[in-house]
C-alpha cells in the first residue's frame, strides 16, 4: 500500500513567482519528518509515502490555473 501526501499551494498570478516555489528544501525535509512520525504512530512503517503538490493560480478575473505535481519531493 501507499501513503500520499498533498500540499495545496495558491496564489494570485504573479509572473516571478509559482505557488509550488513555496515548498522550499526546509519544509521538505518536515514533511518526510511529519510522514515518519504518521507512519510510526499508524503502524504503516511496510506503506511507501509520496508527496504531491498542487498548486493553484488564480487570476484577478476569478479563473484559475490548477497543477498537480505528483512525486514533487523527489
Amino acid at each position: 500500500g501507499r501513503l500520499h501526501f498533498v500540499e495545496v499551494k495558491s496564489r494570485l498570478r504573479d509572473p516571478e513567482h509559482r505557488p509550488e516555489e513555496a515548498v522550499t528544501a526546509e519544509r521538505r525535509a518536515r514533511y518526510l519528518q511529519l510522514a515518519r512520525y504518521f507512519q510510526k504512530e499508524h503502524h504503516a512503517e511496510d506503506r511507501s509515502a509520496h508527496f504531491h503538490v498542487v498548486s493553484i493560480e488564480f487570476e484577478p478575473s476569478g479563473d484559475y490555473e490548477l497543477n498537480f505535481i505528483e512525486d514533487a519531493l523527489r
